[in-house]
């Protein structure tokens, strides 16, 4: 009998499979994506049947009994767990027609490869009509090294026989081994946190810190008087430590290495929840990490404009900081060294950043790959029920089911492949929007540089430190050559005179200050500032004793020679000697009509620069 029911249930899916593959090529032209449709003969993806006595419009958030059936895309069953069961997951996205669930095993079991687990989320991105935005998240936190990101599968869900569509499989968000690393019992001190703005749950434990920012307790879910004391003591610890904004600080009690990395990925996403829910940070020895990431379907521009309204600039969702909303982030960006590393990280992994929505030396983008290995899955996730598709729409917006005015974009693009280039369009706006915005930050810099005259040979300098500083670093270039550096300040200085100068020279300041985290340092940008001291014209006297015509000067400060010229006619001097800066006078047998003149000079390299003189008979 069973072999009977298994032949029937094999040849259900093979009439499927026929029907589909006659009616895809059709509707997928409508929806503008293009598939090869006659892969889907064998199977084009993985698939997940699940099998319950409880209708899906009767499934809610606690666990019923399941059979799971994980068949890979050549047929073949893979696993089969009569022992298994399955809930609806999710908040607002639990609302939506697109049902997302969670499923257990009945023992650990590696999904499609990936680490074992025996409780896994199925995620059905129905507010991302890509379906690609999670995916393109959890990947990127993967390559910049967020710790503990969840491994993420796209596979074809059935419920009952019914095709549901594309999902997402994933790890949950949860401690234990090959997931977030820390301990979870009653004696430990780790914990991990999520920002939880508004909502209220009668069983979640919910914590504030000094800033204000309202936290719920994921590890441990019930924490005793003591967790929740030590907990609070290291929140507050590393949330004062960042406001010093000082990296000699906050790495005391934060990896500063995972909140760059957790930063740079989700201010390029742009979640609308950042600070609102689903961000979260664990601690494990007493130290703050940053993710693991989450909850990236309202991102990448996927945001009601009448809805969202701070999350644009005019029509711009591209635009703008927006994960420095979020304090702790708000107090780093402050700091120079944390800017430093979010720029340096950000160039080190440009490649791999712009490869998500752009071919490069790494290949197809990850979004154009997407479509090539999942494009038929995607199509009859849109594809009508009488077409063999799971009859989801890409014009609705499923979200209203959770809010009047709806979350996502408003209105959606008609076709799939235009709701692709809106998503590649986006990023690549976002990510030179930010390489942009970050290379201008600096907190620390000077300002109101001013530069005069001290004595004949000496400049004073003197500027507002703007921000934190340890110390001054003065350049000088001379005369337009290469600057070098002229003097290394400790402390908040604020003035310097730079002496023996030459007069008659163009001096070129550059001063900057740094802030030191051990014998690392980090500079603001340079402020420049220019300056010329006169060197003054010798003023003499011309004395005549027969045909002898003695010539002498007053020394000029800072001069490093004279020159005398002289001649017959007073606009045609030639030069007729050269002399050292000791020398004041000059003696010469001349005819009764004869004119002179000296200058002063000083000597940068081979050339020489002159004052003024005037001409004396």
């Amino acid at each position: 009998m069973n072999e009977i029911k298994n032949g029937r249930k094999e040849m259900n899916r093979i009439i499927k499979t026929i029907v589909l593959t006659i009616s895809l090529s059709a509707f997928t032209m409508a929806l503008g994506l293009f598939v090869n449709v006659s892969a889907y003969d064998a199977g084009d993806i993985d698939r997940i049947y699940i099998t319950s006595d409880t209708a899906l419009k009767n499934l809610q958030k606690e666990y019923v009994p399941a059979t799971l059936e994980v068949v890979d895309k050549n047929g073949t069953v893979v696993k089969t767990d009569a022992s298994s069961s399955v809930k609806l997951r999710g908040n607002s996205t639990s609302k939506a027609e697109k049902k997302p669930f969670k499923i257990k095993f009945n023992k650990k079991y590696s999904l499609f490869g990936m680490d074992e687990g025996k409780g896994w989320n199925v995620l059905a991105n129905a507010f991302d009509k890509t379906m690609m935005r999670n995916k393109l998240g959890f990947d990127l936190a993967t390559a910049m090294g967020v710790p503990y990101v969840s491994q993420s599968h796209f596979c074809d869900i059935y419920y009952n026989g019914a095709l549901q569509g594309n999902y997402l499989v994933t790890e949950p968000v949860e401690a234990g081994p090959n997931k977030v690393d820390i301990g979870d019992d009653e004696e430990t001190k780790d914990f991990m946190i999520e920002i939880e703005r508004e909502r209220y749950e009668s069983d979640v434990t919910y914590t504030k810190s000094k800033a204000g920012i309202r936290f719920a307790f994921n590890v441990p879910e019930v924490p005793t008087k003591e967790q929740l004391d030590n907990a609070n003591a290291v929140i507050n610890r590393a949330e004062d430590a960042m406001k010093t904004n000082r990296m000699s600080e906050y790495s005391k009690y934060i990896d500063v290495d995972s909140f760059v990395n957790f930063y740079i990925v989700c201010e390029i996403f742009k979640a609308v929840d950042f600070n609102y829910s689903s961000t979260r940070f664990f601690c494990k020895d007493s130290k703050m990490y940053a993710g693991p990431i989450w909850d990236i379907d309202l991102s990448s521009g996927n945001a009601s404009k009448y809805f969202y309204k701070a999350y644009y600039d005019g029509n711009d969702s591209y635009k703008n900081l927006h994960c420095t909303e979020m304090k702790w982030f708000g107090f780093l960006m402050e700091s120079d060294e944390f800017v430093a590393k979010v720029k340096a990280r950000l160039s080190q992994m440009k490649n791999r950043i712009q490869n998500m929505y752009a071919d490069n030396s790494l290949g197809k983008s990850q979004i154009s790959q997407f479509t090539t290995e999942y494009g038929a899955s995607f199509a009859r996730n849109y594809a009508s029920v009488d077409q063999g598709g799971a009859g989801w729409s890409l014009m609705k917006r499923y979200s209203i089911c959770d809010n009047p005015k709806g979350l996502e974009l408003d209105p959606q693009p008609a076709t799939y492949n235009e709701s692709v280039n809106l998503l590649q369009t986006w990023l690549k706006n976002r990510v030179n929007y930010l390489e942009a915005e970050w290379k201008n930050t600096h907190n620390n810099y000077i300002d109101m540089l001013t530069a005069s005259k001290k004595g004949a040979t000496g400049i004073y300098l003197d500027w507002y430190n703007n921000g934190l500083v340890d110390g001054v670093e003065i350049q000088v270039s001379i005369a337009g050559g290469k600057f070098k550096t002229l003097k290394t300040l400790t402390g908040d200085v604020n003035t310097y005179t730079a002496k023996k100068i030459k007069p008659g020279v163009k001096y070129k300041f550059g001063i900057r200050t740094f802030v030191k985290n051990g014998n690392v340092k980090t500079y603001s940008p340079f402020a420049y500032i220019t300056k010329k001291l006169t060197l003054k014209k010798p003023s003499f006297k011309v004395k005549r004793k027969g045909k002898k015509v003695k010539v002498t000067w007053k020394k000029v400060k800072g001069a490093e020679g004279y020159v005398v010229y002289g001649g017959k006619k007073k606009g045609k001097l030639k030069k007729l000697k050269t002399l050292k800066a000791k020398k004041i006078k000059y003696t010469k047998k001349v005819g009764k009509k004869y004119y002179f003149k000296v200058k002063a000079f000083v000597k940068v390299g081979k050339k020489k620069y002159y004052s003024k003189g005037s001409v004396k008979k």
